[in-house]
């Protein structure tokens, strides 16, 4: 039985330590490849797709048969989607001139060489995201960049509010000082600049009560002279 047992067991096992590298090969060859990917659109004119490779990674880990995964996936699909739109309306922003400064010659045309590859690039990448939208939920491949679009102009919308709301701020500020500082030099213009600080009086005032002190002892010094002078003639009278 001992033998049998053997005999049945070490093939499995050695089939699943076969099964259990290939997958990890599997997985440590997807993320070089990954890795490849992103290193090869870092010279290019946008930087690394980091929601792209949130969500390889995470379709890697998780299935859409799960509820909480089929959760995780649409939601990392979402924010790639976010960066595909966002990554559209600069190019719409930025082609236009940048083609004027290259005919005007002053930029070179590596710049929108660079931009035209990215738009190529971001036709695939959309194209890929319908797709994986469409595995996750019928009809959503027609609607997630439409969703993704109005995210995008909230997102806008509620910075573009929120800098108006701190210059608004700025300005009442600066208005508050300079309305301040108004007052103050009215009130400075009416009462008139101090000619006296409060040391000064201070300090007039102990030099006038020292000056007072001073000449009472002179009075007193001269009143005791004189009236020791006196008893001095009226003894010399008598002695006569």
């Amino acid at each position: 039985m001992t033998s049998a047992n053997a005999a049945f067991w070490t093939p499995v096992l050695y089939l699943i330590g076969i099964g259990l590298l290939f997958t990890a090969y599997v997985r440590w060859n997807r993320a070089k490849q990954l890795v490849a990917v992103e290193h090869a659109h870092t010279d290019g004119y946008f930087p690394p797709h980091t929601a792209r490779t949130q969500y390889n990674e995470l379709a890697e880990m998780y299935s859409p048969e799960d509820p909480n995964g089929l959760k995780l996936l649409m939601t990392a699909l979402m924010k790639r989607a976010l960066t595909d739109v966002q990554r559209v309306f600069h190019i719409r922003e930025e082609k236009p001139p940048l083609q004027q400064l290259v005919n005007k010659g002053t930029v070179g045309e590596d710049l929108l060489e660079k931009l035209v590859t990215a738009e190529q690039e971001l036709e695939g990448e959309i194209n890929e995201v319908m797709e994986e939208a469409e595995m996750y939920k019928a009809g959503w491949g027609k609607t997630i960049f439409q969703e993704a679009s109005q995210i995008v102009q909230m997102q806008a919308q509620r910075e573009a509010q929120l800098t108006a709301q701190q210059q608004a701020q700025q300005n009442a500020e600066r208005a508050a000082a300079t309305a301040n500082v108004g007052s103050a030099d009215e009130q400075k213009s009416v009462s008139g600049s101090p000619t006296e600080t409060d040391a000064e009086r201070s300090q007039r005032i102990a030099n006038e009560l020292m000056a007072e002190e001073e000449e009472e002892k002179r009075r007193a010094a001269k009143t005791g002279k004189a009236g020791t002078a006196g008893k001095g003639s009226k003894t010399k009278r008598k002695t006569k």
